[in-house]
Parts: C-alpha cells; structure tokens; sequence
C-alpha cells in the first residue's frame, strides 16, 4: 500500500485529506 502512494505524490495529499 505504502509504494502505491509512493508512487504518487499526489495520492499522499489524499490520504491526509482522508484523514
């Protein structure tokens, strides 16, 4: 799961906002 986000700097910024 971690590499996909990784993988994406964008996806980072969803996670938090998931958050």
């Amino acid at each position: 799961m971690s590499t996909q986000y990784l993988n994406k700097p964008e996806s980072k910024m969803e996670l938090i906002s998931r958050s």
